[in-house]
């Protein structure tokens, strides 16, 4: 993985960061908002009259979240930002300013570091986002913590869900478990292209989450933990109970194919178990809804919200009966 070209050095790491600041800056609608920029101790930027600044932080760390037997450095860049784009996503939030901290192993190769700086800078024109700054610290294991900020008119979250409400989700779930499961596996790639993309890079729902703020929808979070994992924090922080019905949750069809390859697969569990999909959950009363089908969002109704003390059914079957989502154990 490591090239035997050069050791990195902090200013290094400051030196590729300032040269990204320069190229996504150039990209970003956000940049007349700048006071300070990057170099200094402090980023500074300035609000936009009623908008609300939204912030973000999330972690990879190193044979837990990634494994570099099959992560490129530039993938692992580019992933590092889009899980953090998507938690702004899911509250209706354009990204603006992008924090990096990296831990870096003993030996770190310069090729390496410029790779990943690649895939950063990538990602950050894509979303339209600016590397505004950060850290660099040594590490056992690789590690990367990245804090992003952004701008939203209209706020949703998990707290907004009601009983009548119903439930909808954006995409289709389990490609990303069938793009790992191909990796983990070692299986042929073909046919399995879009799936290992979607794994490596994924693709948060910028877009169709400013569609869902803007149209009145108050609760929605990333599918990021699996579907299971993402209905139990809004069942907590909404106080309602949900049923979903299993037979209209939209499966990738990646998952289906790879069942006749590894039989042990079972297509729903991993749809809505494995996570990573950063496809967006949403819950919204009928009349919302009805209005969103005439936009331009790809999503499907699953289930409906129900009050609290009917607790969570997927078909019938109470959640604690199924597998739970994806959760840190220490």
């Amino acid at each position: 993985m490591f090239a035997d070209e050069k050791k990195v050095s902090e200013s290094d790491v400051i030196r590729i960061a300032e040269r990204v600041f320069k190229e996504t800056s150039a990209h970003s609608k956000f940049y007349k908002r700048i006071s300070v920029p990057i170099g200094d101790d402090c980023f500074s930027f300035r609000s936009k009259g009623s908008e609300k600044i939204v912030v973000t932080t999330d972690a990879l760390v190193e044979n837990v979240h990634f494994k570099l037997s099959y992560f490129k450095m530039k993938d692992l860049g580019y992933r590092s930002i889009a899980v953090n784009v998507s938690d702004l996503a899911s509250h209706g939030a354009y990204p603006a300013f992008i924090f990096l901290t990296v831990g870096l192993k003993p030996g770190f190769r310069l090729d390496d570091l410029s790779s990943f700086f690649s895939g950063v800078e990538e990602a950050c024109k894509d979303f339209g986002c600016v590397l505004a700054g950060g850290d660099t610290n040594r590490s056992d294991n690789l590690f990367i913590s990245v804090t992003a900020v952004g701008f939203a008119k209209s706020e949703m979250s998990r707290s907004g869900a009601k009983p009548g409400d119903l439930v909808c989700v954006t995409g289709n779930l389990g490609l990303s478990a069938a793009g790992f499961l191909v990796l983990e596996k070692g299986i042929d790639f073909r046919g399995f292209e879009n799936a290992i993309d979607r794994f490596l890079k994924p693709k948060p729902r910028i877009e169709e989450g400013n569609i869902l703020a803007e149209s009145g929808v108050l609760c929605c979070e990333d599918v990021s933990d699996g579907l299971v994992r993402e209905l139990r924090n809004i069942s907590e922080k909404s106080e309602v109970g949900f049923e979903v019905f299993t037979d209209q949750i939209p499966i990738a069809k990646e998952l289906k194919v790879l069942q006749s390859i590894l039989p042990e697969i079972e297509p729903l569990e991993a749809a809505i178990s494995f996570g990573d999909d950063y496809e967006l959950l949403f819950m919204a009363d009928e009349s919302t809804i009805s209005d969103l089908a005439n936009k331009n969002i790809e999503f499907t109704v699953i289930g409906r919200v129900v009050e609290k003390e009917r607790g969570i059914k997927l078909s019938g079957l109470f959640l604690d009966n199924l597998p739970d989502g994806y959760e840190h154990k220490f």
